[in-house]
C-alpha cells in the first residue's frame, strides 16, 4: 500500500491535517482505498455529495457537458448559468445569481454587494455584523467574517467594521444594531461551531431589528442548503425573507461551484466590473448544478426528514447509554452534532475511521455526522454500532 501520508507531507503545503486513508473509488456512501476495503461515508464529503457520490444524473452531465464545450470564460454568456438561476430563485425567492468557485468567494461577493448598496444608502453605513461561533471560509474577509478567533489568529490585521453578535443572545443583538449595519450575515445552523440552531426568537428579533435599521439579511446556506437541512435551503425553516443567500458545497455534489443569490431590486444596484470569476459558473459546474436541482425532490427531502428522526432516536439511545461519555446533542435533518465527555473526538474519528467508518468533528468536542442523502436506518444502525463499541473501549 502507497504511503500516502508521507507522500502528502513530502509535496503538499500543510494547511490541513489529514486523516491516514486515501481513497480510489466511490458510490452512493461508499468508499473503497486501493487496497479494496470499503468505508461507510457520513462525511459526504464536507456536506457536499449529498446526492451520494458519483450520482448518475451528475456523472451524465458533467460527461456530456466536457464533450460539449468546457470553458469560455465570463466575457460571454453562458446558458447553463441563466438555467441554473432560474432554478435557484424557484426553489428560493425570485432573484438574480452571480456565480464562483467556492463558498468562501459567495461570501466575499455577498460581503462587496452589501457594502456597496449600503454606501449608495448613506455614506458610513458599512457595518457588517456576523455571529460568534460562526464560519464563513477562509480568506482574510471571510476568516473576519468568521465568529472563531481560532481562525483569526496570526492574520491581522483584518478587515475592519466587521462586528461579532452572540449566538441567539438578544440584548447582543440589540447592542449591536444601528443604522450604520447594511447587513447582517447569518447561519441558521452553525455547523462548523457545532451544529448550534438558531432560535426562532432570536431569528425574529434579527429580522425586526434589520427592518427597522435598513440593514439586509445575508444567509450563508454553503452546508445548510440543497437540502441539507430536510428542507431545501436552511433559511426556510423559519418566518424569514433574505436579501441575499451563497451557496457552494452541494449544488455541485463534488463538482467546486459557489453561488451568490441576490433579490432583484439590490441586484439592479450593480454594474458591470464591480466583480468577475475567470472560471465562475463554467459550463461543467453549471450542468452539475442544473442536475443536482432537477434531481432533489419532495420525496427525497422526506426521506431525509424521516432518517433524521431515527439517528436522533439513536443518539438519545446512546445517551442514555453512556451518559458519563455523551452530552448535549443538536440534529436537523443531516446535521448532526453529539458532544463528547472525557474523551477526544480526534480519536473518536480515528476509532472509527479504523472500523471503516467516516465521520467529522465540529464545535469544541462534538461528532459530527454529515451522510449523503443516500443512507437509510441499516447505515445509522452500523454507525451507531461502531460508536457504541468505541465507548465501550473496544
Amino acid at each position: 500500500m502507497t504511503d500516502w501520508l508521507k507522500e502528502a507531507d513530502e509535496h503538499l503545503i500543510p494547511f490541513i491535517k489529514r486523516m491516514p486513508a486515501a481513497f480510489v473509488k466511490a458510490k452512493d456512501h461508499y468508499l473503497w482505498d486501493e487496497d479494496g476495503n470499503r468505508y461507510l461515508d457520513f462525511t459526504a464529503g464536507i456536506s457536499v455529495t449529498n446526492l451520494g457520490h458519483c450520482n448518475s444524473a451528475v456523472d451524465e452531465a458533467v460527461k456530456r457537458q466536457i464533450d460539449t464545450i468546457q470553458h469560455i470564460s465570463n466575457v460571454y454568456v453562458i446558458p447553463g448559468q441563466i438555467e441554473l438561476s432560474k432554478l435557484i430563485s424557484k426553489k428560493s425567492f425570485d432573484g438574480k445569481t452571480f456565480f464562483l468557485n467556492s463558498g468562501a468567494e459567495a461570501n466575499e461577493t455577498a460581503l462587496k454587494v452589501a457594502r456597496y448598496a449600503g454606501l449608495k444608502k448613506r455614506p458610513g453605513k458599512t457595518k457588517i455584523l456576523s455571529l460568534e461561533g460562526s464560519f464563513h471560509g477562509r480568506t482574510i474577509a471571510t476568516i473576519t467574517l468568521t465568529g472563531q478567533p481560532k481562525y483569526r489568529k496570526g492574520f491581522e490585521p483584518l478587515l475592519g467594521d466587521i462586528e461579532h453578535v452572540e449566538f441567539n443572545h438578544m440584548d447582543s443583538l440589540k447592542s449591536k444594531f444601528d443604522d450604520n449595519v447594511a447587513a447582517v450575515f447569518i447561519e441558521t445552523v452553525q455547523v462548523e461551531g457545532g451544529v448550534r440552531l438558531m432560535s426562532n426568537a432570536f431569528m425574529k428579533t434579527l429580522v425586526t431589528l434589520a427592518k427597522k435599521h435598513d440593514a439586509m439579511i445575508i444567509v450563508d446556506e454553503v452546508q445548510t442548503g440543497i437540502g441539507r437541512t430536510g428542507k431545501m435551503f436552511g433559511y426556510q425553516w423559519y418566518d424569514i425573507e433574505p436579501d441575499m443567500i451563497t451557496l457552494a458545497k452541494a449544488l455541485g455534489n463534488g463538482i467546486p461551484i459557489g453561488a451568490t443569490h441576490i433579490r432583484n431590486e439590490i441586484a439592479a444596484q450593480i454594474s458591470p466590473g464591480l466583480h468577475m470569476s475567470t472560471f465562475g459558473g463554467n459550463y461543467i459546474a453549471c450542468a452539475a448544478g442544473i442536475a443536482v436541482m432537477n434531481t432533489i425532490d419532495d420525496k427525497m427531502l422526506g426521506h431525509v426528514a424521516e432518517v433524521s428522526e431515527y439517528i436522533h432516536s439513536q443518539i438519545y439511545a446512546l445517551r442514555t447509554e453512556f451518559p458519563s461519555k455523551i452530552g448535549d446533542a443538536r440534529v436537523r435533518g443531516f446535521l448532526a452534532a453529539i458532544d463528547l465527555i472525557g474523551l477526544d473526538a480526534g480519536d473518536v474519528m480515528q476509532k472509527m475511521l479504523d472500523k471503516r467508518i467516516c465521520v467529522l468533528r465540529c464545535g469544541e468536542n462534538s461528532l459530527r455526522l454529515v451522510p449523503p442523502f443516500t443512507v437509510g436506518t441499516a447505515e445509522v444502525d452500523e454507525v451507531f454500532a461502531a460508536l457504541r463499541e468505541v465507548l465501550m473501549g473496544k
